[in-house]
């Protein structure tokens, strides 16, 4: 019998079919142009969710207005009404062909080179790749450049093709900044000379808008792990708990709240099983929410994890590096973020042994594969931030601990992430002072 709270399941993935609209027709008597079709638009808001959009879209059909016709008493046609999708932070859009639709360069980029005093080598870079604001970035060229000379950077020559406006596609196709938007339906354009005074029609495809979930850590393990209890217990969160496994099955946001008003989100993922980076248990549904963390926590139980009487049966040690292993296959740069274990379930008799047995092998991963098969055998071993050991549901000193560590790390590679970005912003102010001073010339 299907349980009820599937009947309102989380909706994490959205097929529309979207259309721009059809040019207007021109006038030739008197030169008259067509209306330029409308366009579609995926546009992120803060707030909302896709069943939201689902439910506003019901017929799963976005249609763009159609260009107005030229005609006698007005000979430019009006534009045709321009359709925008309102989707939550954290939506990537997928074409039918199964491409990520990207956001595209602002008017006033182009690609510059740069030679340096003692190469003739150009770096090529595109400005937009590193500033919203459409200054003129050389950051990129110049720290190849300083690489590559002792005595500094020398700017003699900028050459630019084209120097004016060129739009290209940017290797950014995510929505996570409210207001953005991506142009998924682009209008026709309206009739005039060059197309014989005939409205052209706008594109229409089907589009996938996929929601992975923003927060600042996200919460992995395997089923029965805790997960769900630890979030019950450090944030404002009310998952399902129970003694049995798959208990969360769709991602759950708690925000943890500290004394001076500080908030920190975490997500709680349904439970992974081996195979889920082969989209086993609908690995793929639920790992690719884990992207958009800044933080991994791993939790794992004291006495191991088996899902069944048919399965192997997994020791503490063994779902560690299982779950390493799940996360590598699936997307080998989650091994790149900074990673916290919670060994849970410390209330357990005989837990104080096991953690004593596994505690070295902790701080070496890759020498503790070595005794098991390799599907057990990460190639990058995680390299733990901390490793803390507590029972999520009767020690509330040690999810103390958690909370205020996980606090700790975030702030710590937040202030290393501002020091590059500092330490960027005063390059470029360098280059571009090399820039003005030398008197760069277009060729």
């Amino acid at each position: 019998m299907t349980r009820k709270f599937l009947q309102g399941k989380f909706l994490d993935s959205l097929r529309l079919y979207v259309r721009g609209g059809t040019g207007g027709m021109g006038f030739p008597k008197y030169g008259g142009v067509g209306g330029k079709g409308g366009s579609v638009y995926v546009m992120a808001k803060e707030e909302g969710d896709l069943k939201s959009v689902s439910k506003k879209h019901s017929s799963k059909r976005v249609l763009a207005g159609h260009g107005g016709h030229s005609h006698k008493n007005r000979v430019l046609g009006c534009p045709g009404e321009d359709q925008y999708v309102e989707v939550p932070l954290g939506v990537t859009i997928i074409d039918e062909h199964g491409r990520v639709l990207e956001k595209e360069q602002s008017d006033d980029d182009f690609e510059i080179g740069v030679k340096t005093r003692k190469t003739s080598k150009k770096l090529n870079l595109k400005t937009s790749n590193y500033l919203t604001d459409n200054r003129t970035c050389l950051f990129e060229a110049a720290i190849s450049a300083m690489q590559s000379t002792k005595d500094g950077l020398n700017i003699t020559t900028i050459s630019a093709t084209q120097y004016h406006s060129r739009r290209t596609s940017l290797k950014r196709g995510d929505l996570d900044k409210t207001g953005s938007s991506i142009l998924v339906a682009p209008g026709g354009p309206g009739g005039g000379p060059t197309n014989n005074f005939c409205g052209v029609k706008g594109q229409g495809h089907s589009v996938t808008l996929d929601l992975k979930l923003i927060a600042d850590i996200g919460l992995v393990g395997f089923p029965n792990a805790g997960k769900s209890s630890l979030l019950k217990a450090i944030s404002n969160a009310k998952p399902k708990v129970a003694s049995y496994p798959f208990t969360t099955i769709r991602p759950n946001i708690g925000v943890l709240q500290y004394s001076d008003y500080r908030q920190i989100t975490m997500a709680d993922l349904p439970g992974l099983i081996e195979g889920a980076h082969a989209n086993i248990g609908m690995g793929h549904k639920f790992l690719k929410h884990v992207e958009r963390t800044k933080m991994l926590l791993l939790i794992v139980d004291i006495g191991g994890f088996q899902l069944s009487p048919h399965h192997t049966p997994r020791s503490c040690l063994e779902t560690v590096l299982l779950l390493n292993k799940e996360l590598e296959l699936y997307k080998e740069d989650l091994l790149e973020k900074p990673a916290v274990l919670v060994i849970n379930k410390m209330d357990l008799e005989g837990a104080d042994e096991k953690l004593r047995a596994i505690q070295s092998h902790l701080k070496d991963l890759a020498g503790a594969s070595l005794q098991f098969s390799e599907l057990l055998r990460p190639k990058h071993p995680l390299q733990f931030d901390s490793v803390m050991a507590i029972s999520a549901l009767s020690d509330p000193e040690g999810v103390s601990r958690v909370k205020l560590r996980l606090r700790e790390l975030l702030d710590f590679y937040a202030e290393q992430s501002l020091a590059l970005a500092e330490q960027e912003s005063r390059l470029l102010e360098q280059v571009t002072a090399s820039i003005t001073e030398a008197g760069p010339r277009l060729v």
